[in-house]
């Protein structure tokens, strides 16, 4: 008899008389080699024999079972196997694992689990499946990462396997040993036998368990673990502002005792997984509060874009405090004035929002990011059920956690500027944080500002600044800033020499910024350097409205 048991890989132990028993542990005199095969020769005082081997597969796993059972199964005389258990002992109260029960007064094969003693029934093939007065077997179960467990079996003569039934269960996580455990009358105790058993399992772990959610209620933070911890392992120092309440294997609970804590907040914490897999690291907690109306804002709104291009909604956290991402939502507005497609910033209630900054919203936040300059100081959510914006015009709402609505926005293409050439991939921006005037993003910042100022926003008076007014070795570039009274002014820099001649056209009709800055590093239109010398720029901009603004900047090139 070959058995292959292990880890990710399998090694093989021959069933020899003196070898056997060296893997093998348990009623070891019950059984004997014969042929190759082992069977059991069992005293008739008793009604069951067990022996284990160590075996830790239990996720991502495959057992192979092959034998035959000379009798026809019955509630006397029948096969447990268990696949993974906690204990070498079948009768441990304790007992947690998968086992098979081949036979019994069903005449069936079925997957049982048992959770400290208490049993449970997940699968089972069809009735009388083991109906017959002798049972060759050829059994292969399966499970993968996600809990899915098949079985699928030959029996006596069948050509094929089939599949005898399908379950989803992931309750137990590790395995210690693998049980043969027949069940027998006194007439019986020498009708079972194994010709072959293998074992492998193809799941790694090598990482240790790291926070999977956090959950607030009243004052108690509950912290989720990626997979079942060691409770031993765990040591914590929960500082002044919290208080430890215990854990379990999935949970670490902790009590808030300092109610006016807001921000990040770390706690030194050492934690194991089942499988001794350590890590030494801080718990960051973040203290945050649901918004109210004005916390939060919606700030720019990107509805028109090109064929793989992402939209995207830019809020602002308007508040001094942080705001918890639980507590708000997204949504439409349908033309009857329901809300639409409602989708919550997060799940999880320890993502929270610093005070004054920008959250990008977007079904694919990197596609926004690669496209536009994000903001570094930006939070992003990528909602993959974030509503799809209509290129004709809709009302794009921020909801609270009770879906009060905190701001609504009815844009429109329409309120594109009449300068902007090309609407597609080019945002509508909030003038102001404190007002409802939203125009177009410029051509100077490309089209959008996700997660940074807005291009249509300024905190600075009408003017039109030379900061710079010569290039030479130690200074390379001619520097303008300018600032205007409001936005979707459109532009033109020129540049003259001293006889008045235009020479070249530095920019031409262009959206601009609401303020910004201009660098000339003294090349023409033809990208050649310019000869040293005095010359004039003349910067022109006019407004939808008509506002017009004309400002001559004199300049010098000098030696480089």
């Amino acid at each position: 008899m070959n058995l292959f048991i292990g880890l990710i890989y399998c090694f093989v132990l021959h069933f020899a008389d003196t070898e056997w028993k060296n893997v093998w542990s348990g009623d070891t005199a019950s059984f004997l080699i014969e042929d190759q095969s082992l069977r059991l020769d069992a005293e008739n005082t008793v009604s069951s024999s067990s022996i284990s081997t160590k075996s830790d597969a239990i996720i991502s796993s495959t057992w192979h079972l092959c034998g035959r059972m000379d009798l026809n199964p019955s509630s006397s005389n029948y096969l447990a196997v268990y696949l993974a258990s906690s204990s070498t002992d079948v009768t441990d109260s304790t007992l947690s694992g998968y086992y098979l029960l081949l036979g019994k007064s069903n005449d069936e094969i079925a997957l049982w689990k048992s959770v400290d003693g208490v049993q449970k029934k997940l699968g089972a093939s069809e009735k009388k499946r083991l109906n017959f007065s002798k049972v060759q077997y050829d059994i292969v179960v399966q499970t993968d990462n996600d809990g899915n467990w098949t079985l699928k079996s030959k029996i006596n003569d069948d050509e094929d396997y089939s599949v005898d039934f399908t379950a989803n269960d992931k309750d137990i996580e590790t395995s210690s040993y693998f049980i043969l455990n027949p069940h027998f009358s006194k007439t019986r105790t020498k009708h079972f036998v194994f010709d072959s058993i293998s074992i492998h399992s193809d799941f790694i772990d090598n990482e240790p368990p790291y926070v999977a959610g956090m959950d607030f209620s009243d004052s108690i933070i509950t912290v989720l673990w990626s997979e079942k911890i060691k409770v031993e392992s765990l040591s914590v120092d929960p500082g002044d502002a919290l208080e430890f309440l215990g854990s379990d294997e999935k949970k670490t609970r902790f009590r808030i005792v300092k109610a006016d804590s807001f921000g990040e907040y770390e706690i030194p914490v050492s934690i194991c997984d089942i499988r001794g897999n350590c890590s030494s690291s801080p718990l960051k907690i973040y203290f945050s509060k649901g918004a109210k109306k004005g916390d939060v804002i919606l700030n720019e709104v990107l509805f028109d874009v090109a064929t793989g291009e992402s939209e995207f909604v830019e809020l602002y956290n308007m508040s001094d405090t942080w705001i918890s991402a639980k507590s708000l939502s997204i949504a439409t507005r349908k033309a009857n004035g329901n809300l639409n497609y409602i989708t919550p910033l997060s799940s999880d209630a320890n993502d929270a929002i610093p005070p004054h900054t920008y959250i990008i919203l977007s079904r694919d936040v990197e596609n926004v990011c690669e496209k536009y300059e994000c903001g570094d100081g930006a939070v992003s959510f990528s909602l993959e059920k974030m509503p799809a914006l209509s290129n004709s015009g809709a009302h794009v709402v921020l909801l609270d956690k009770k879906d009060n609505v905190l701001d609504e926005f009815a844009y429109d293409p329409k309120m594109h500027s009449q300068f902007s050439t090309v609407d597609k991939g080019r945002s509508l921006e909030r003038v102001s944080f404190d007002s409802d005037e939203w125009v177009s993003a410029s051509d100077e910042c490309g089209g959008a500002t996700p997660g940074r100022k807005n291009s249509a926003s300024s905190g600075k008076k009408e003017e039109i600044v030379c900061i710079q007014s010569f290039i030479t070795a130690d200074f390379p570039q001619i520097i303008i800033e300018y600032s205007f009274p409001k936005p979707d002014f459109k532009g033109t820099l020129s540049c003259f020499d001293r006889f008045g001649t235009q020479i070249g056209t530095l920019f031409e009709y262009h959206l601009l910024d609401r303020e910004g800055v201009y660098k000339w590093d003294g090349t023409d239109d033809a990208g050649e350097m310019l000869p040293t010398g005095i010359y004039v720029l003349l910067f022109e901009a006019v407004s939808e409205s008509g506002d017009r603004i004309r400002k001559k900047i004199v300049c010098t090139i000098g030696e480089r």
